[in-house]
């Protein structure tokens, strides 16, 4: 706070205030600052003014400066001092010398001091300047805690944000993995889209043989005896394998209309093929197809028989 606000709140709490070279000023029992309730300046009443010799300061009136400026007790006496030693100068040249929420003084022809009473003060009184510090202090302290909690629950949330995405970039990984394992070794998936095209390149001879159903136990006789090939004609096949998966990818391949074929001369052992007309020279390029077809793998398992 300032200096000049301090002289009427010391005044009103303690009810004398000594300034030295100017008089002593006195104040009711009954006398304190108006509260919040009023709306005008109220004249200040109960207050004495004697004009006598003051030598010191009282000593409580210092340390009530110090607590509400902040300064140290030294600097608290010299602006004390240089306060009352200007406003004596303004006295003797005939200026009135005015203390807020006091009254003002006026020098007359003899010399002595004249008190004309004045209006409460409206400045309150404000915590001492270490309890201020303090309480601010201990806001800034809770707001920087609130802020650490704050980034505390940002920061997990973050780890676990990135741990979900983690994890989620392992699963697709792993699923492609699979995907391409079981594209790549079990040869199950075949596309609609490449048996078209190769039924439109290449002209199949023969319709499929008759054959009974997946859950059939027996094979026809007709399919036991080996296939007869024409000249210039070749027998692509494409899987060896036992009964119940032979019957199974038959019947799978049969439905797309490709001509596939099924043979087995001991009933162990079944091959799955296509008798395809073609030249010497274009034997290759067609097993290459039909492996790509089939697998979908750069390891050649298509053989041709003749």
């Amino acid at each position: 706070m300032k200096l000049e606000n301090l002289f009427a709140l010391y005044l009103y709490q303690n009810k004398k205030l000594n300034l030295p070279g100017i008089g002593v000023f006195t104040a009711d029992k009954i006398i304190a600052a108006p509260d919040d309730s009023e709306k005008h300046p109220v004249n200040v009443q109960g207050i004495t003014f004697t004009n006598k010799n003051v030598a010191l300061p009282d000593d409580d009136f210092i340390d009530f400066i110090k607590t509400h400026t902040g300064k140290m007790r030294p600097l608290a006496i010299s602006d004390l001092e240089s306060y009352l030693m200007l406003s004596k100068q303004f006295l003797n040249i005939g200026k009135p010398f005015y203390l807020d929420g006091i009254g003002t003084l006026q020098k007359v022809n003899d010399g002595s001091l004249k008190f004309i009473p004045g209006e409460y003060a409206t400045t309150k009184l404000e915590a001492p300047v270490g309890e201020k510090k303090l309480a601010e202090k201990n806001t800034k302290s809770a707001y920087v805690e609130e802020n650490r909690e704050y980034r505390t629950g940002n920061n997990v949330s973050r780890k676990m944000l990135v741990l979900l995405l983690a994890l989620g970039t392992l699963l697709l990984v792993g699923w492609g993995g699979y995907y391409l394992f079981k594209s790549n070794t079990g040869g199950e998936s075949i596309s609609e889209t490449g048996i078209d095209t190769l039924s439109d390149t290449n002209t199949m001879l023969q319709s499929p043989a008759a054959l009974p159903a997946t859950d059939s136990l027996q094979v026809s006789s007709a399919t036991g005896s080996s296939t007869t090939l024409p000249s210039g004609t070749y027998k692509f096949v494409l899987e060896s394998a036992g009964k119940k998966r032979a019957l199974k990818r038959y019947n799978d391949l049969q439905g797309y209309g490709n001509g596939i074929r099924m043979e087995t001369k001991d009933s162990v052992l079944f091959q799955i093929f296509l008798v395809k007309q073609a030249s010497p020279t274009d034997t290759t390029r067609l097993k290459d197809s039909l492996n790509a077809w089939y697998y979908g793998t750069k390891e050649m398992k298509v053989k041709i028989q003749q």
